[in-house]
């Protein structure tokens, strides 16, 4: 008969797709430091890297990318209404934001997801 479904993690709503993605981080002091995703430490937490190489550990934080502490990052996602959220938590497939709605998200060729995440 196969394997039931975890209803924790395949069922509830799925609230729309995700089309843009963007990272912001406090690495050293500097609050509003656009970074890329390197690896995956956590669900909430990632290794990032700035444009100029500086790299670092970074959590998820429900705050305006200016309002980060160091250490902390602030994902913005926006969906095809243009309506943007703060990332919650994100997997292979879903985004969260801190409300606990879920969002998919791809990615894809010349999209604007493909350019936050980083080959490393």
């Amino acid at each position: 008969m196969g394997r039931p479904i975890n209803v924790k993690k395949y069922a509830g709503p799925i609230n729309g797709s995700v089309t843009q993605l963007i990272a912001y981080a406090n690495l050293s002091g500097t609050a509003n430091v656009a970074v890329g995703l390197i690896q995956q430490k956590g669900s909430r937490k990632f290794h990032v890297e700035t444009a100029a190489g500086a790299e670092a550990i970074c959590s998820f934080v429900n705050a305006a990318p200016a309002l980060c502490a160091v250490g902390q990052m602030s994902m913005v996602a926006t969906l095809p209404s243009l309506v943007t959220f703060y990332v919650r938590k994100i997997t292979n497939h879903w985004v969260y934001d801190w409300a606990g709605n879920r969002y998919s998200w791809t990615i894809t060729a010349g999209n604007a997801i493909q350019a936050v995440l980083r080959q490393g």
